[in-house]
């Protein structure tokens, strides 16, 4: 019974567990951090977000599920999608409201250009694989 705990053992493999759910973050990811606005000055003018990149290298889009929503504006169709992006552990520093974009992918070059937002600062954890944070987002409907 004197032999190393679970939790020691578990720390000694985590570098290899880390290692393993990077692997499979075939993605490239950029995460941006609004820094302010400024005013466009071509058509259709009106407010921009301007951004600070934070973080820009692997990671890996989960998929949580999709539903529709329509919007007031128009009674356009809305699907509006929330997932998990998933970095190496202590990549960057989340804020909710942070701009995540899918900037190359190995295995879906069609998501390319997904553009979503961080909802939440990730759950924290002891002994992680990998940081995992909330995303949501919204993709109008072709016509």
């Amino acid at each position: 019974m004197g032999g190393p705990s679970f939790g020691d053992m578990l720390v000694e493999v985590l570098p290899q567990m880390r290692a393993d759910a990077e692997s499979l973050m075939r993605d490239t990811v950029r995460v941006e951090r609004v820094t302010g606005t400024t005013t466009a000055t071509t058509p259709p003018y009106g407010t921009i977000e301007t951004f600070e990149t934070v973080y820009s290298g692997k990671g890996k889009f989960q998929s949580d599920k999709t539903y529709e929503i329509v919007t007031a504006v128009g009674e356009s169709m809305r699907t509006s999608s929330r997932g998990s992006l998933h970095v190496p552990v202590a990549a960057f520093s989340a804020e909710a409201g942070m701009r995540v974009t899918l900037t190359a992918s190995l295995d879906q070059p069609e998501n390319v250009g997904a553009v979503m937002r961080i909802a939440e600062r990730m759950p924290l954890k002891t002994l992680r694989t990998a940081d995992r944070h909330n995303l949501e987002g919204e993709q109008e409907a072709a016509s």
